[in-house]
Parts: structure tokens; sequence; C-alpha cells
């Protein structure tokens, strides 16, 4: 029997990786999920996936989570002493990028990494779990991959494998952010899959000097699925643009604020879905002096199955996402889906999903409001039947790329291959 033990951030807590509740519909093995980043007072989300008799979820205990001093003095002495450490530091040395927010964040890493470990480690002993073979399946290339490889050695019948989305595959020049161990991940897990060309491109040109790695990195794009298609009314008289995503830094919503303030003479609604730790001051942005012809609406985090509610029953002339880094978002995957042209920065992944000037449109990296507000314009200047163009395009490109009875089968059928062929 083959077992899957599955470390997400926090799903199926809260509303983290809400697209997870998609991929997991398609398992048909036994799978343990174990939230590595979720606190003890994150509610369990009411999931129908969860309730298949083969997903399981481990919870970790408060310990695992809180930051109990001695806890955390005996996880970075440990830190301190492995040869790990000093070998990541000196990397660090040597491109000049050492600095202590980076060693600060190099040791929670190397000791989230050992926590993560034990604990599954110990929940397999207890649990006697019955299996043949076990895939250590890290969602994010983060501490949970690292302690993937870990896992592997301690049980022979095992592969690791790990996902690379966005935050935690490209480098930022962010002066203390960085990947942490991703050489070292890069060369001792089994199989990296990227969600996008780009990613794996990305790697390549990193790590792929050797037949090993170039064969261990295959893409694997994410999914969605088919909810119909969101219908347009008073095409000229309102339009709403929409936008998804968690409100923090990397997400840069506060660029859509200040573009908006810029428009004159387009009535425009504008709703963001989502929440985060920006909420209150992008409100307090939004509120202030912004033009009488757009009006703003902050839902909130909604469930994914209120989302797509949303689409079924609004008209939504645009989908607006403007992160500094991205995979290929999912939240561009569904309002595709919908057939909702999308306005993204070509950043990552995006320009897979994205086709400018076809499905939708590409702003630079470094865009300025006033870009984006001229973009809006031109957009809603458009005659019918060439916005319609744009539409059909986009609810085409999903079709073909992004649905997800293809992409999840398709992993599947893969990751058990690979576990039959290499243990």
């Amino acid at each position: 029997m083959m077992v899957t033990i599955l470390t997400t951030d926090q799903f199926p807590f809260s509303y983290s990786e809400p697209f997870l509740n998609e991929e997991i519909s398609y398992h048909n093995e036994e799978v343990y999920i174990v939230p590595c980043y979720c606190g003890e007072d994150y509610k369990p989300r009411e999931l129908s996936a969860l309730k298949r008799e083969n997903i399981h979820v481990m919870r970790p205990n408060s310990s695992f989570f809180h930051n109990v001093k001695i806890v955390r003095i005996f996880y970075a002495i440990k830190v301190i002493f492995s040869c790990l450490f000093w070998v990541e530091i000196n990397k660090l040395i040597k491109i000049r990028k050492v600095n202590l927010k980076r060693i600060t964040q190099l040791m929670l890493f190397l000791s989230k990494s050992i926590e993560i470990t034990k604990y599954i480690d110990v929940k397999i002993k207890t649990n006697k779990l019955q299996y043949e073979r076990i895939v250590f399946y890290s969602y994010w290339m983060n501490a949970s991959a690292l302690s993937s490889i870990y896992l592997r050695r301690k049980y022979p019948n095992s592969i690791s494998v790990t996902r690379a989305h966005g935050y935690d595959l490209y480098d930022r020049k962010d002066n203390y952010y960085y990947c942490s161990m991703q050489d070292y991940i890069i060369n001792n897990i089994q199989f990296i899959f990227t969600v996008s060309d780009d990613g794996r491109k990305y790697l390549l040109n990193k790590y792929g000097k050797s037949i090993e790695i170039i064969e261990k990195i295959m893409v694997s794009r994410l999914g969605s699925r088919d909810h119909g298609v969101n219908n347009i009314n008073n095409l000229k008289e309102h339009f709403h643009i929409v936008s998804c995503s968690s409100l923090i830094p990397l997400k840069r919503v506060n660029l859509i604020i200040e573009s908006l303030k810029l428009i004159r003479n387009i009535d425009i609604q504008w709703t963001h879905i989502g929440s985060g730790k920006l909420l209150e001051d992008l409100k307090a942005m939004a509120s202030e002096n912004m033009p009488n012809n757009i009006r703003v609406t902050f839902t909130g985090q909604i469930s994914q199955e209120s989302l797509f509610e949303f689409y079924s029953h609004n008209s939504v002339y645009l989908f607006v996402n403007v992160s500094e880094t991205e995979g290929i978002p999912v939240s561009i995957m569904e309002a595709n889906s919908f057939g909702i042209p999308t306005i993204a920065t070509d950043v990552g992944g995006v320009g897979e999903i994205v086709m400018n000037n076809n499905s939708g449109w590409l702003l630079e990296k470094n865009f300025t409001p006033p870009d984006l507000a001229n973009l809006i314009y031109t957009i809603c200047s458009m005659n019918y039947d060439e916005y319609m163009m744009f539409r059909i395009n986009a609810r085409k490109n999903w079709e073909v790329n992004f649905q997800s009875d293809v992409n999840y089968n398709l992993f599947l059928h893969n990751l058990y291959e690979l576990c039959w062929q290499n243990i």
C-alpha cells in the first residue's frame, strides 16, 4: 500500500491554500496532511475532499507552533552546531548577501525543518502506519521540503517530492528575503514539480549542470474546475474590476488603489476578494481622495465556493493581479475559467496564462500607477467585438492548459509511477 504524507503551510485550516482542496479530491491513496504553520486558534474548514475516507489530517499540537522559549533555544543550539548552517552561511558570505535578518531566517528555516521531521517521524511510529511505500510530498519548496529529504533518509522505502510555485522559488532583490537552503534542496530532493515552464527554466539556469538535475525537475501545472462562464451585462454602463489575493506586501494591492485614483469619466466598481495584515491600511488608503466615479468593496476572506458563486452571479469585466512575484496564480485560472480576461504583471509563469494582447494584458514588473490606469482606460474604450475576443481567448487558454481534471490526474499518474520506479 502507498501512503502520501503531504506537508502544507496551513491547509486545511484557515483559508490558506484553498486550491489544495481541488488537488486532494483526486488522490486515491491514503493521504496524511500535516499543516506546518497553522496556530492552535486556526479554525478547521468544512471541505468536501476531507470527508473522503482516505484523507486524514495530522494536526500538530500547540507546542509545535508556539514560540516556547526553551524549545526555540534547544533548536537554535542544534542548528548552530549543524554543518548545513555553516555551509549556507559561507555561501551567503561569498555572494555578499549575509546579514542578521538572513541569518535569523536561516536559523528559523532549519529549526522548523527539524521540528517537522521529528513530528512526522514520531507520528508514523506511534500510529503504526501501514505502508509498502511512502511519498513525502511537500506542497512548497520551503522547510517542509527539507524535512522530506531528512525523512526519506529515515525511511528507505520512500521518495521525496516537492512542488515549487513563486515565493518559494524565485530570489527577490529584497535586501533580506532569500530562498533558504535552495541549493541543498535542489541537489538532495528526488523530484521537483514546478507549476510553470518559467519556474523550471529558472531552476535549470541556476542549477541544471547535470543530467540528474535536469531529469528531476518537471512541470506540473495546477488547475481549476469548470463552473461555467461569467455573463457580462450593461457593458458600457458599468465596469466591474476584481482582484483576489492575500493583502500582503508581495501582492502590491496598493498599486491598484493608486491607479484607480487617476481614472476619471469612467464608472468603475472595484471589488477586492481576500484578507491579510494590510486590510485596514488599504481600506484607509482607498477611502482617501478616491474619485466619485470609483466604488470600492473589500469582501474580506471568503470560501472558494463563495468565490465561484460570486463569479457566477456578478458581471465582471476585468481581473487584475499586480504581484511582485508569482508562479502561475490559481486566482487567474479561476477568473479565466469564467471567461474573464486579466491584467497582470509579467513575473514568474504569469505569461503562460495571460497571453499579452490575446487573452489579457501584461504589465512590466516595475510598472507605475499611470501605466495601469492608462491600460484600464484603453480596455474600457474597446468595442464590444474586440473585447469579447479577449473573453473567448481567456476561456480557451484555460480549457487547454489549466483544467484540474487533466492536470491533477496527470500529476498523480506521474507521482505514482515515480514512486514505484524509484523505491
